[in-house]
């Protein structure tokens, strides 16, 4: 192939490229954290009877059920993506000292590092198809997290703020 015929064929593609970029951007620009996440399910079943609403155990709501049989509290909380990488990080670790702001902290590199590319791609495919992903969760009882890939995604959109669903140990 000649020299001529393989700029022609970059150009096109980098082109093409380039168009793509700005769709995305566009669609990116105008979605926000309740176009793209479904804050009816976490995708496990645990966590999803908590936000049933109107679910009820014996004679009471799931939120009594909660914090009198399991000893926990738990909310729907909107939070950036980058803050709830970084939650994601210590959760396991709950006595770590240094919790500094996260202007893609060091901790948020690493956790958008740790994720699957492949993963990501995915979800953000189906997002830009119109599909919702399930929401997030922080669970500060059992020191466990699920959803790092979907916030990555949400920051790769532009997106400002995630709902995610938060469970802690009731306290009096």
């Amino acid at each position: 192939m000649s020299n001529t015929n393989e700029e022609s064929i970059e150009k096109v593609i980098k082109r093409s490229l380039s168009t793509l970029e700005d769709k995305i951007n566009n669609i990116s620009n105008k979605l926000t954290g309740k176009d793209i996440f479904d804050i009816t399910t976490t995708e496990m079943p645990y966590y999803n009877s908590m936000i049933q609403p109107g679910r009820i155990s014996g004679n009471r709501d799931l939120v009594k059920y909660f914090k009198e049989n399991k000893g926990l509290t738990f909310k729907i909380e909107w939070m950036s993506p980058e803050d709830y990488l970084k939650e994601a990080y210590y959760i396991p670790y709950p006595k770590r000292i240094d919790k500094t702001p996260p202007r893609l902290h060091p901790l948020t590199r690493m956790m958008i590092w740790d994720t699957r590319k492949s993963l990501v791609e995915k979800y953000k495919e189906r997002v830009l198809e119109g599909s919702k992903m399930p929401m997030p969760m922080l669970d500060y009882d059992k020191f466990t997290q699920e959803g790092r890939h979907r916030a990555v995604v949400a920051m790769e959109l532009c997106i400002e703020e995630i709902p995610v669903l938060v469970v802690r140990p009731y306290e009096e």
